[in-house]
């Protein structure tokens, strides 16, 4: 995709200037904490996500709209198929910030991807440090990988 600058930048009712966007890459996630993951839920059909093509090229317009800092989120982000090139395609873009949100149990396998990347920063979501507590609210054993 051509990359264009567009103006006006982005502006909400109140005459702010929007230039942050999260990007949730997938519902679904490898934890089931209570709080995001209802005992019953049903994950999208992976035909009904957008691409990770539509995804980079969402994203390349947002940018020239005045959209200069992304995260991505999830579900966890790190499990989607389409996580690096997502990353990859993210990071040609001209991004004052660029991270990403997770639960931090696979990003070991990533990091060493993620450091040839524009990806600035990680946030870690981490319930608790009681490790009782934390499994309770993960529904799993997942304190010691975390």
């Amino acid at each position: 995709m051509e990359h264009l600058t567009i103006n006006p930048p982005l502006i909400d009712q109140y005459k702010r200037h929007i230039h942050k966007l999260r990007v949730q890459l997938t519902d679904a996630c490898n934890f089931r904490c209570f709080y995001c993951m209802p005992e019953n839920i049903k994950f999208k059909k992976r035909n009904d996500l957008l691409s990770s093509q539509e995804i980079i090229d969402i994203c390349t317009i947002l940018n020239d709209f005045g959209i200069d800092e992304m995260r991505l989120t999830g579900g966890e982000p790190t499990i989607s198929k389409d996580f690096e090139k997502i990353v990859l395609g993210l990071s040609e873009l001209k991004l004052a910030k660029f991270g990403l949100t997770s639960n931090g149990f696979i990003l070991e396998k990533k990091l060493s991807f993620l450091k040839n990347t524009n990806c600035q920063s990680i946030n870690i979501s981490l319930d608790s440090l009681n490790e009782e507590r934390f499994n309770q609210i993960t529904k799993g054993n997942y304190f010691k990988s975390v």
